[in-house]
């Protein structure tokens, strides 16, 4: 862990650098805040609306209507790989205007050249589509085992309520026993009992 007096230098030494200044270290670097962004995850960015996102995960609580915590961790996670979906699919379309921006008569042609060249540019515009790829396998993986957890649950819910239509709980055993039946008495016995001594006659 860094100490107090390293970090302090650390800081001061920081602020003596001016950034790359040959045109190719400036090339380099064009394109840095950009790959920060495709790693980027749940964090909200500047230029995003917090707002939108928490209206996103709204809405798809709402679809997918969660009952317990696992199924409430994937439509989280869920949220968070439409919302990083969304993000590089931005990025993309930004990097791809910045390239072919340098030749607006031949935008495509510009986009090509890049391309072959396999400079900064052209390594972050697959970067970000590889990425997109990936999540978007991950966003339909989520989606099914969320699916196949709602459709377990709802199976066992079913399976719990027909047993319990098929076998009732018994009545309350205090309700439910029989009488008990009245002593009848026994015929060699007087009312005095059947210890009393026998009349004389």
């Amino acid at each position: 862990m860094s100490t107090e007096s390293q970090f302090n230098a650390n800081r001061q030494n920081a602020q003596h650098s001016t950034g790359p200044r040959t045109a190719e270290g400036k090339d380099n670097v064009r394109f840095n805040a950009m790959k920060h962004g495709i790693d980027a995850k749940s964090m909200i960015i500047p230029g995003e609306d917090p707002a939108e996102r928490e209206a996103l995960s709204n809405a798809l609580v709402e679809q997918y209507q969660p009952q317990n915590v696992d199924e409430a961790f994937k439509v989280e996670t869920i949220v968070e790989l439409i919302w990083s979906i969304r993000r590089l699919e931005r990025f993309e379309t930004r990097m791809l205007g910045i390239v072919a921006g340098e030749n607006p008569s031949d935008p495509d042609g510009q986009i090509a050249k890049v391309l072959l060249e396999n400079g900064p540019a052209a390594r972050a515009l697959n970067r970000a589509f590889s990425k997109l790829l990936a999540l978007r396998r991950l966003h339909a993986k989520m989606e099914k085992e969320l699916r196949d957890a709602q459709t377990r649950r709802a199976e066992a819910a079913a399976s719990e309520n027909r047993v319990c239509s098929e076998n009732p709980a018994p009545a309350n055993p205090a309700s439910s026993a029989a009488p008990v039946p009245e002593s009848k008495e026994n015929p060699n016995t007087t009312a005095a009992g059947p210890d009393a001594p026998p009349e004389r006659g």
